[in-house]
């Protein structure tokens, strides 16, 4: 039984020794240019997913997913999401070189509730690109933004019409 714990104390304390002595010594990469390892991707994803959940609290959305209200959201996020989220045949390359990449909505849209989706608009995304935008946009125009990505896989044909051939030169 002596030799589990003083394994189990070793082990705990050698792994996080040996990832310092990694990163003192430049062992570990810091370049952008190739993609996440599949268990890095993976446990960002995990710890992202979990964070979410557990601090964006379930509000009811105050804007109404009407033609109207999806128009602003898609006027908004064409002023300022789309620079990084890209657009319908028109992908973002400089969201495509962030570390971890900038998600392209018009090919993964989001899945969230329109709430986490805000959430994450609001307080932005740690050791990512992604900036918390609460000083940046009033507190309607991040709901309508939200509502806005949150409808993507189901726009109404003439917002989806205008979604289409945004961001075109």
């Amino acid at each position: 039984m002596r030799r589990f714990w003083l394994g189990l104390v070793l082990g705990a304390l050698l792994l996080p020794l040996g990832t310092l002595t990694a990163a003192a010594l430049g062992l570990m990469g810091t370049d952008t240019a190739p993609n996440p390892p599949l268990w890095e991707a993976k446990l960002a994803r995990l710890a992202f997913t979990r964070s979410v959940a557990r601090h964006a609290d379930s509000v009811p959305n105050p804007v109404h997913p009407s033609e109207d209200q999806l128009r602003i959201g898609l006027r908004i996020y064409s002023g300022n999401c789309g620079g990084c989220h890209g657009f319908p045949n028109h992908p973002s390359s400089f969201g495509l070189s962030f570390y971890p990449r900038a998600k392209q909505f018009a090919e993964t849209p989001p899945t969230r509730p329109d709430w986490q989706n805000y959430w994450i608009m609001t307080h932005g995304i740690r050791r990512t690109a992604m900036a918390a935008w609460v000083n940046e946009l009033s507190e309607e125009k991040r709901w309508q933004v939200a509502t806005f990505v949150s409808e993507l896989g189901h726009l109404p044909p003439a917002v989806d019409s205008v979604w289409r051939r945004a961001g075109g030169d």
